[in-house]
This record gives C-alpha cells, sequence and structure tokens, in this order.
C-alpha cells in the first residue's frame, strides 16, 4: 500500500501483511514488523513497535485538547525539560597531516534499551547512527583499516556479529536514508578493533582523532567501542 512520510510528504510502497481479522503487520523498513490492532469498522486501536527500533506503544484514546498538550509541551520546553530530538544530527570533524576529516551523522539515545543483539541485530547491515545515512568525508587520498581510499565522499555500514567482532562498509553511495543500502556500491569492507567500555554511553557518537599523518575513526554506544586506522597518503 502506498504510505506517506508525515515529515516530508513522499510517497513509498509499505506491505501490510494480515495474520487475523483484527491483526495486521506493517514493515519496518523492511527488516522488521509494527504489530497493529484493528476494530470491525478496520480503525487501529494500538500500534505495537517494542520489536523496531522506535520501541514504542501506542493506544487509541479518546478526544484530547490538542491545544493543552501543545501548551504544555512549550512550556516544558521553554524550562530546559523538553523532549528534544530522539536521534539529533551531529558532526565529528578531526584533522590528520593537516587535511581535515568529517563525519556526519543521526545519535540514537540509548533509552535503557538492549541495544546489540536487539536495536542493532547481528548479522545484519547496520546505518551506524540513525536517520540519513552516516557519510565520511575527506579531501585527500587516505588507507583506512590499512586500505587505500581515494578522496571522497562515502557512506558508512557495520556489521556487528554475536562473538564481538564487526565489520566496517565503506559504501560509494551517499545522501541516502539510512536504510537504503546498496552493497553494489561497496568500495570494501574491513574489520575493525572492538573493546567494551566501562560504563554504558547513553548516546551513539563517532569521533575522529589524529597526531601527525595518523588517526582513528571510533564509533561507541552503550558498551561497545569500534575502531580502525587512518593514514592520509
Amino acid at each position: 500500500m502506498p504510505a506517506i512520510d508525515i515529515a516530508n510528504g513522499s510517497i513509498s510502497k509499505r506491505k501490510f501483511l494480515a495474520r487475523s481479522p483484527t491483526q495486521i503487520d506493517v514493515d519496518y523498513f523492511g527488516i522488521l514488523w509494527t504489530h497493529l490492532t484493528v476494530d470491525g469498522s478496520g480503525r487501529i486501536t494500538a500500534a505495537d513497535a517494542r520489536r523496531t527500533t522506535e520501541q514504542t506503544v501506542t493506544q487509541r484514546t479518546e478526544s484530547v485538547d490538542i491545544v493543552a498538550l501543545a501548551k504544555s509541551f512549550a512550556s516544558a520546553d521553554r524550562s530546559g525539560k523538553g523532549v528534544g530530538a530522539a536521534s539529533p544530527n551531529l558532526i565529528a570533524k578531526g584533522t590528520i597531516a593537516g587535511q581535515p576529516v568529517v563525519a556526519t551523522y543521526g545519535s540514537p539515545r540509548r533509552r535503557g534499551r538492549t541495544i546489540l543483539g536487539a536495536v542493532v541485530p547481528y548479522g545484519n547491515v547496520w546505518r551506524t547512527g540513525a536517520n540519513e545515512a552516516t557519510v565520511l568525508i575527506f579531501d585527500k587520498d587516505m588507507t583506512i583499516g590499512g586500505t587505500p581510499v581515494p578522496a571522497g565522499a562515502y557512506s558508512l555500514w557495520t556489521i556487528p556479529k554475536a562473538d564481538g567482532t564487526v565489520q566496517l562498509i565503506i559504501n560509494r553511495q551517499h545522501g541516502q536514508w539510512g536504510t537504503d543500502y546498496d552493497p553494489a556500491q561497496d568500495l570494501v569492507r574491513m574489520p575493525m578493533k572492538s573493546s567494551t567500555a566501562p560504563a554504558p554511553q547513553e548516546s551513539f557518537a563517532i569521533d575522529i582523532s589524529g597526531s601527525g599523518n595518523d588517526g582513528e575513526l571510533r564509533m561507541s554506544w552503550d558498551t561497545f567501542v569500534w575502531s580502525t586506522p587512518l593514514t592520509v597518503k
């Protein structure tokens, strides 16, 4: 069925699978399902998205005072208690051998969830952040994880595994939404160093650091830390 994006009005196709007269599953980016409950008139009465990265449960209620709710949220925001963006877009910048290296990414929050093996499933390609695809940009040819990579802009993806290892994917395509991964555009796949942080980290972060000609690309969230060396050729 056609679905309309509430943020920008774009139309895409979503799969709706009827499990019973009152239970319908809606595909979540083609990898998971949101479970809907409908009444005899076909109206949605509940939505269970706990098995997706949204981690939400929705129930139909009686009419509410939207104006009063809006004022309440505005008041909380003015006092510094607003909800804020669930996954704000961030920019990580570093300098290696005098050359700027930049990563743009969405930063999801842990919010008490199990990350590896749940929010980030094992064995699947992960967008490595949130929102649009994570992008790495540099103006000089580099060596990443021992592999030569020409100057340019690339999307970054990862595949974590249950044994603790993780692969970094450098993909030629960039600017797409973070679930629009095309393996035909892969430039290279390489292992990353994986370690465990001493305490859980609430927000996903990417860091780029450097000293002389050598640097490091680091990704961390919850208790995982993944890294790979960067070198300007």
